[in-house]
């Protein structure tokens, strides 16, 4: 579009009431790029959804996922969903009885976010089918999803990747592996085995 930011700021900047809200009105492109540039990426969809359904164990032997970051029960008062009072974004922050067994805040409303994965519409790849227009995978629902089975961990939406829509936005995640501890005199130590550490959502 040749514009100098997200599709919703102005001249280039973004409104000071908004400061503390997650970025919207940026496509799957574009939060691509600025993910890689950050030095990090987009989350699996893997990632996405044992970040905010973290499997809570039952017995030596038995251990289930939660359906919202706080258990199984929705619960409207932990995140910005339609009905809880907001016609638009919040702060990242401002409900922190809803965050994830792992800390992350957000998982759950206030914008869906764009995952590195693809969205099939349930078709099985062994059929040959595919979608008319490809779609990128969004997760997580957002401050006008009104069904409760739409903003739940494992619930998967999709959208054309060159949306800019006010109400998808993205948070960036890095591999442990990928962050190595280096002290001054000493040689760097060896990486880690591969896991994923959720960042915050991104925020203006």
């Amino acid at each position: 579009t040749g514009l100098p930011g997200p599709r919703f700021w102005k001249n280039g900047t973004y409104p000071a009431s908004l400061a503390n809200h997650p970025v919207v009105g940026v496509n799957w492109y574009e939060a691509n790029a600025f993910a890689r540039w950050m030095g990090k990426r987009l989350p699996t969809e893997a990632e996405w959804v044992k970040a905010g359904s973290w499997p809570v164990t039952l017995s030596s032997s038995a251990r289930v996922q939660r359906k919202y970051p706080w258990g199984d029960t929705m619960d409207r008062s932990r995140a910005n969903l339609w009905g809880c009072g907001h016609d638009g974004t919040s702060p990242v922050d401002q409900f922190p009885e809803g965050v994830s067994v792992g800390g992350v805040y957000d998982l759950i409303g206030n914008v869906w976010e764009w995952t590195r994965g693809n969205f099939n519409a349930g078709i099985p790849s062994d059929q040959g089918q595919v979608l008319d227009v490809p779609m990128r995978s969004i997760r997580g629902g957002a401050f006008d999803t009104y069904l409760d089975n739409q903003a739940s961990c494992q619930f998967q939406s999709g959208e054309v990747p060159m949306a800019r829509k006010r109400n998808i936005g993205f948070r960036c995640c890095v591999g442990a592996c990928d962050l190595t501890p280096h002290q001054r005199g000493t040689q760097p130590q060896a990486k880690p085995q591969p896991q994923n550490a959720f960042v915050e959502e991104v925020q203006v």
